[in-house]
């Protein structure tokens, strides 16, 4: 693939053979740092190593890049690399998986909803941050669960993800959410 160019499009971001995201990057979620200008790339990667049925362990990581054409990986995140929101903890709800970022600047904070899965059943996380490389999850995550159940004349967040489905791939999936906690 062809580098990103003016009008052209092309690969910003391929996986990095020796590193956490070998063998994937997808899901990004990209940002711009209104003072500095500078690109933000979220994404989700993995070594395609399976696991739980997965073709690899996702995971997400961080790029960044001064105009938005070429992107470096983070040197920052967990264990020295770009990897900054691994798995959570062995029978966590996410603790098999966690990708698919969609991510925000609000109020000095970073914030970050995110996919996870402890194997059976994939839910909807929240983390924040102040400096977008170091990331603290909710308490309350789940944040958004299996079967959850909100009456139709509530007041709720509706979200819209991509979701991966083993019978027909890759598709807009929607959620609903109670009430949310103010940020």
């Amino acid at each position: 693939d062809a580098a990103l160019g003016d009008g052209v499009d092309g690969q910003v971001l391929a996986p990095d053979p020796s590193g956490w995201d070998s063998a994937a990057v997808f899901a990004p979620a990209v940002r711009v740092d209104g003072v500095s200008g500078e690109v933000f790339l979220f994404y989700a990667g993995h070594d395609g190593v399976p696991v739980g049925g997965l073709p690899g362990r996702p995971a997400i990581g961080l790029a960044s890049s001064p105009d938005g054409a070429q992107f470096t990986r983070s040197t920052e995140g967990l264990g020295g690399t770009s990897l900054v929101l691994d798995a959570g903890e062995p029978g966590a709800w996410d603790g098999l998986a966690v990708g698919w970022p969609t991510v925000l600047f609000d109020n000095g904070r970073w914030q970050m909803w995110y996919r996870g899965t402890d194997g059976v059943t994939w839910q909807v996380g929240r983390a924040t941050s102040i400096d977008g490389v170091h990331w603290t999850r909710d308490p309350s995550n789940p944040v958004i669960g299996a079967g959850l159940e909100v009456p139709l004349d509530a007041d709720a967040l509706r979200i819209f993800a991509q979701k991966v489905s083993p019978v027909s791939g890759y598709q807009v999936s929607g959620e609903v959410s109670g009430d949310v906690a103010a940020l």
